[in-house]
């Protein structure tokens, strides 16, 4: 009797192994496709490269233009996944200097960014889509302002 309660024992724990075993095998294989870049995280890769750029801004509604130039540094990182944006130029008569990440989020079907410079104390953040018959990524998000 000993024996056959052994035999069950030992038969169970065997199948809750090989249970948890393709648990675990489908897990892996959900966090592997969800980490891969994908066709969303090409969109990434023309913005990559040295560029220049001028910006035109008011202050208030009613403010004349500013305008203001700088280069940005654009590197694709950690295997394509994210757009490494590093800025420098002049704002407001300022040495100006941002950093920036772009990347799309495979799971929640969106491009995320997160930028800090030192013009504030924030991280800003944003999330959106990309529109491919315009080629247009458009994103939207908040921030502290003092002003």
């Amino acid at each position: 009797m000993r024996i056959g309660l052994r035999i069950v024992v030992v038969s169970c724990l065997m199948a809750l192994g090989a249970g948890l075993a393709r648990a675990e095998d489908a897990a892996m294989k959900a966090w592997q496709e969800a980490s891969t870049p994908g066709e969303a995280h090409k969109v990434l890769e023309p913005l990559a490269g040295q560029w220049s750029y001028t910006m035109t801004m008011r202050m208030a509604p009613d403010s004349a233009p500013e305008t203001t130039m700088g280069t940005t540094v654009n590197t694709l990182v950690n295997g394509g996944r994210f757009l490494k944006q590093d800025v420098r130029g002049e704002f407001a008569g300022q040495p100006f200097e941002g950093l920036g990440y772009l990347g799309y989020d495979n799971l929640r079907k969106e491009y995320q960014s997160v930028w800090l410079d030192n013009m504030s104390t924030a991280l800003i953040t944003s999330t959106g889509q990309n529109d491919p018959a315009t080629k247009t990524l458009t994103e939207k998000g908040e921030h502290s302002c003092p002003m």
